[in-house]
């Protein structure tokens, strides 16, 4: 977008759609619980302070800056990963979701991820990876946590890295 080639790309359970987690955020609180319900109640606030608004009042600016836009048509941004090796990571333990957090399949990253992986197959994307795990996420006092970054095998990623160094 910026004339600067990005050789890859990975990411870890991470929002890509600001306008759906700011409308998640703000229309399922009430459900949310722990870091579910810490997030939702300073997450849109964040937003608007740096966006100026809520993304009813100004939705072309939070498509502008997200990765993905499931409301865009074309994607969003997703288009400029088309050339560019791509590897996400996420765990939707839907069942851990709902028991612990009080959140749905569209209130997680993994709904975008998923999401944007199939964007960018459909547009004919070569190197792109999904990798989805189960039983992986934990904290450093090991209790369960999808949100970890121990959802990630390091070995493989730094494997995946050091292949598409040039």
């Amino acid at each position: 977008k910026y004339g600067i080639k990005v050789n890859s790309v990975f990411s870890v359970d991470s929002p890509l759609d600001y306008e759906r987690f700011y409308n998640s955020a703000k229309k399922h609180k009430k459900y949310f619980k722990d870091g579910m319900l810490w997030e939702a109640n300073i997450m849109p606030g964040k937003f608007e302070e740096k966006f100026g608004k809520a993304p009813a009042y100004n939705d072309t600016l939070y498509r502008s800056r997200s990765v993905f836009s499931h409301l865009d048509s074309e994607g969003g941004n997703a288009k400029y990963l088309l050339n560019t090796s791509v590897i996400f990571f996420h765990e939707p333990d839907i069942d851990w979701w709902i028991r612990e957090r009080g959140a749905t399949y569209y209130d997680i990253n993994s709904y975008d991820i998923a999401a944007i992986s199939n964007h960018l197959k459909y547009l004919g994307h070569k190197d792109l990876e999904l990798v989805t795990t189960t039983g992986k996420g934990f904290d450093k006092k090991g209790n369960r946590k999808c949100h970890s970054w121990t959802i990630v095998d390091e070995n493989y990623l730094i494997d995946w890295i050091v292949k598409r160094l040039k």
